[in-house]
């Protein structure tokens, strides 16, 4: 694994110690050699392929992985690739085997977004996002079975982090804060599809 070599031989010289290759967290299920497509989230109004920030969250989880995960392990379908076939077919009429089909993936995850808030009744004076969320991974290499599911629910800030909030002139401060959950949220998911280390599961 190349990147998470290069990571260990780099941090065995710099700080003389680091957490090895058997301190691996490895993906929730067998990724090598793998194709998969992130179905973008649905919320509670909105299907599918019509929920802005549901289309950002699958987009953002599959760059994630993109980035993050080695050669051999699970090889993404980018939201090119699905927009592309979204002008081609309707996607909306498709199982999702036949999607998987299209697609020539092996797993197809699909989510909601349950629940997106930037502010709450309760806290007065403050903003705080919450994000709940929930997804499953359909095997179509063996008859569309679940062979991963989760519940999520995020906060921003998060509290393990306390960060104060940044958003940029174009932005309002919900706005700002729903990019920052959406973001987590990404992230963390992600971790699941891919070799990563422990100390991963909480940097920022």
């Amino acid at each position: 694994m190349a990147r998470l070599s290069g990571l260990m031989v780099l941090c065995a010289v710099v700080l003389g110690g680091c957490s090895n290759t058997d301190d691996l967290i490895e993906p929730a299920f067998d990724v090598i050699g793998k194709r998969m497509v992130v179905v973008p989230f649905n919320t509670t109004y909105e299907g599918h392929f019509d929920s802005e920030p549901g289309t950002k969250l699958a987009k953002d989880i599959t760059n994630q992985v993109m980035i993050n995960a080695d050669e051999e392990e699970l090889t993404m379908i980018s939201a090119k690739d699905l927009l592309n076939l979204e002008a081609e077919l309707d996607v909306r009429s498709l199982s999702w085997e036949q999607l998987a089909a299209e697609l020539d993936a092996d797993y197809v995850c699909v989510g909601e977004i349950v629940d997106l808030r930037t502010r709450s009744i309760n806290d007065i004076g403050m903003l705080r996002g919450r994000l709940k969320l929930e997804y499953s991974v359909y095997d179509f290499t063996h008859d569309g079975e679940v062979i991963f599911n989760q519940k999520r629910e995020f906060e921003h800030p998060d509290p393990r982090a306390q960060k104060f909030l940044d958003y940029s002139v174009t932005e309002t401060e919900d706005e700002a804060v729903e990019r920052a959950l959406l973001k987590q949220a990404a992230r963390r998911v992600a971790l699941n599809f891919y070799s990563h280390l422990p100390e991963e599961e909480w940097s920022e």
